[in-house]
């Protein structure tokens, strides 16, 4: 190919080669647009996308097992959970940690009565 060389093309060359130049810039240039525009759509179609599945997500959660546990049953869960020895005030484990997970453990962690017998 002449393109790695010093050769200077003739007139004629360098008309067509003109032809070809512009041909391509317009190619390119309508190839820019249409990954634009898929992009676009890409864009779009990701952020519908996470939204139906945020969607999915908080309806799965409603149908949880747990959230239909007896308050019975989630008192003795709780109660099998304990740590050994566990620290007062430390959040990161129970019977403290429970409180954090929604209102209905809440209520049933300070319910139990057993949970906070033997803190440290």
């Amino acid at each position: 190919s002449v393109i790695q060389t010093n050769y200077a093309p003739t007139a004629e060359e360098l008309v067509r080669s003109k032809v070809l130049l512009s041909n391509s810039q317009l190619q390119l240039s309508q190839l820019e647009s249409e990954v634009a525009r898929v992009q676009s759509v890409l864009d779009d179609s990701s952020h519908r996308r996470e939204i139906v599945k945020k969607y999915n997500e908080s309806h799965r959660a409603l149908m949880s097992p747990i959230r239909r546990l007896p308050t019975e049953m989630l008192s003795e869960i709780f109660l099998r959970c304990l740590p050994v020895h566990y620290p007062v005030g430390d959040v990161s484990q129970a019977p403290l940690l429970l409180t954090f997970i929604s209102r209905e453990w809440r209520q049933t962690a300070i319910g139990t009565p057993s949970l906070w017998r033997s803190l440290h």
